[in-house]
């Protein structure tokens, strides 16, 4: 009976072990921010010392047991007959998957379009994923900066290339992550990602995986790039990134350095406890609703707001917040505002936009494609269905609205940010991100709030436009504001950013114009070395001097009326 007991309690005891551990990994991040929020000045390097030790365990760990990759020869994953795109095209590309968890059977699927140059090895490397969370980077590939543009012939898909397709100034690698968004797949449910420790070591295994097979890219610059939920993945990815070069710097980690340089982060959902504060502000500034509806949205947001700070991340008050703007601007059997274009109006509010999703979705469901970009081979059949985004590869991660501009410092410290936001985008708006900017503190904070913002210009038709709006650099940080951009700016305004990447990565200056900044500029205004009395006196002179004149006139006008009258009198008789 003893015996039975104990072996009861010992149970007991490791059972509670485990749940303790997996609280531990869910909560973690949130425990890190607040331990960071915490900290002062001179314990913060040690803290940071120690996360970075934490942090390489883990990743050692994850990458103890050996990857088995389809093939470690980049030929093998070439694209060499794409339906759809002529033989005449001269594109390099190559697509497949990077198994990432060799025990979960997770694998990312990849995309990567050689740069059009000369010689490619002189040219960046760029990555681009798009958000969601769970939402595919093929988005970006056929309808926004790639080069691959669809159109449907009765049926026949045919591929057209887009001038002003990124992979005229860079190598760009679009990849489908986390598990589970587009062709990416894990075969057991415990491979899902959960929060921003899984993201971290998922996304690092994979380009360590990457660049181990395409081995002639790991030295190039590095950039990273993308859009909408990116923002909250961008910044743990780069910090991510640092914090591993480090360790290999001082030898506690064997991988590949990666040269990161600089990171594109376009209408990105970044710090949304200031953001969901712009909804009401961009839906009044859109006529959406009224200065009376604006105030009264305050206690909607401030519900959201404290559930963000009581580390609730996925609250239904915070999805109250843009509910409510939709509501409140039509109706689903009549129209409602597109909530990534606020120009736009449909029954669904933007959930079937853009309209290019449906050629895209028809186009890569067909077993050729399929097969060209070998998610398909004739041994193996990937056990996924592409979807724009995926609502299984969301639902695990339970961290949404949690803020990632504490990692902003560290990172403008060590590489350039661009932060970029279309025009007329609702759900991550540039009223937002202008304010969350202006909020963050940073050693460049003073200098930043003091900028003066400039006009940019850029060719689009072969004519130079006003493109949009620039706010730095300071020190490493640049925020541009894109003219006639929605949620997915590359879609609507190719040409400008164009310009916009090749500009920052190659750390050029835009063609650019100051504003006024509010205040006028005073080397405009004619001034006057005359004084008061001196204005006072000249009028009254003038005034004078009219009298004279016309008394003169009127003089001479009678004079002659009285001799024109006598002469005629005498002219009669």
């Amino acid at each position: 009976m003893r015996t039975t007991t104990l072996i009861v309690l010992l149970v007991s005891l490791l059972l509670a072990l485990t749940i303790v551990d997996v609280q531990s990994k869910i909560h973690l991040p949130h425990l890190l921010s607040n331990r960071r929020s915490r900290s002062i000045d001179d314990q913060q390097s040690e803290i940071n010392n120690k996360e970075i030790t934490t942090a390489v365990e883990r990743l050692k760990a994850a990458r103890s047991t050996p990857l088995t990759q389809r093939s470690n020869d980049p030929t093998d994953y070439e694209v060499t007959q794409l339906p759809g795109l002529s033989a005449s095209v001269n594109i390099t590309h190559y697509a497949g998957y990077i198994n990432i968890n060799e025990q979960t059977n997770g694998n990312l699927f990849f995309w990567l379009i050689q740069a059009n140059a000369t010689n490619y090895l002189d040219l960046p490397f760029l990555i681009w994923i798009n958000g969601g969370p769970g939402c595919s980077s093929m988005d970006g590939l056929f309808v926004e900066n790639g080069p691959f543009r669809l159109t449907n012939d009765s049926g026949d898909y045919l591929i057209n290339i887009n001038p002003s397709s990124w992979h005229n100034v860079a190598n760009v690698l679009y990849i489908d992550e986390p598990v589970g968004t587009g062709f990416s797949y894990v075969t057991n449910q415990q491979g899902y990602v959960t929060d921003d420790t899984d993201l971290e070591i998922d996304f690092y295994i994979f380009l360590q995986e990457f660049f181990g097979i395409f081995s002639e890219f790991k030295t190039l610059p590095l950039f990273i790039s993308g859009e909408s939920f990116a923002g909250h993945y961008i910044p743990h990815y780069a910090n991510y990134i640092l914090e591993m070069n480090t360790a290999i710097g001082n030898g506690t980690l064997n991988e590949t350095t990666l040269n990161l340089k600089g990171l594109a982060i376009g209408n990105g959902w970044t710090h949304p406890i200031t953001q969901y504060d712009s909804y009401s502000e961009i839906g009044y500034a859109a006529g959406i609703i009224s200065l009376d509806q604006y105030n009264a949205y305050k206690p909607l947001v401030a519900a959201c707001q404290a559930q963000i700070n009581l580390g609730v991340y996925d609250s239904i008050e915070c999805g109250n917040v843009l509910g409510q703007l939709s509501d409140d601007s039509g109706t689903n059997t009549t129209s409602q505002v597109n909530v990534y274009d606020y120009r736009l109006y449909d029954p669904t509010g933007g959930v079937e936009w853009p309209v290019g999703i449906f050629n895209e979705a028809a186009y890569l469901a067909l077993p050729s494609v399929r097969q060209a970009i070998h998610v398909d081979t004739p041994t193996q059949v990937a056990p996924t269905v592409w979807a724009e985004c995926n609502g299984t590869a969301s639902q695990f991660l339970t961290n949404t609205d949690e803020s990632s501009l504490a990692l902003f410092p560290n990172l403008l410290a060590n590489l350039r940010v661009l932060v970029y936001n279309g025009q007329f985008d609702i759900i991550c708006n540039h009223i937002g991100t202008q304010e969350y900017l202006n909020q963050m503190e940073w050693n460049g904070a003073t200098e930043w709030n003091a900028q003066q913002r400039v006009m940019w210009f850029a060719e689009k038709d072969n004519i130079m436009q006003t493109a949009g709006y620039v706010k730095g650099p300071v020190q490493n940080l640049t925020f541009m504001l894109v003219l006639g951009g929605s949620h997915m700016v590359p879609m609507d305004q190719p040409e400008f950013t164009f310009d916009m990447i090749n500009k920052f990565m190659n750390n050029q200056t835009y063609a650019s114009s100051p504003q006024t900044n509010g205040v006028i500029d005073n080397t405009k205004i004619i001034t006057s070395p005359l004084t008061q009395t001196s204005w006072i006196l000249i009028i009254f002179g003038c005034f004078t001097a009219g009298i004279i004149l016309g008394g003169f006139i009127i003089f001479g006008l009678y004079r002659h009326k009285i001799i024109g009258e006598d002469t005629s009198y005498h002219k009669v008789n």
